[in-house]
């Protein structure tokens, strides 16, 4: 159980990841986020119902980990919830 915990954010620590894509976004600047990060910043955003934003952030996270499946199942949710089933990226890689 606590190998899990490992790599979970406590609310502090979400929130200051929360507060540094926002400031990103702001100042049109680009920070790195590991791919843990940016799945937390992207739930966050999905459990608030805020689409536009959790979308933002999961096309911001699948252009800075293409390969990561995780990121690549956050962006197939971001992709269900707008609407655009027929659109895959082409660093999408099926097998």
């Amino acid at each position: 159980m606590n190998e899990e915990k490992d790599w979970l954010f406590d609310e502090d620590e979400l929130m200051e990841s929360i507060r540094r894509f926002e400031e990103m976004q702001k100042k049109n600047l680009q920070y790195f986020f590991d791919v843990h990060e940016l799945e937390e910043i992207i739930n966050y955003y999905f459990d608030l119902n805020d689409y536009p934003q959790g979308a933002q952030a999961a096309e911001y996270a699948f252009k800075l980990h293409p390969e990561s499946t995780a990121i690549q199942l956050k962006f197939a949710q971001h992709l269900v919830y707008s609407g655009k089933y027929g659109r895959r990226p082409s660093a999408f890689k099926l097998y």
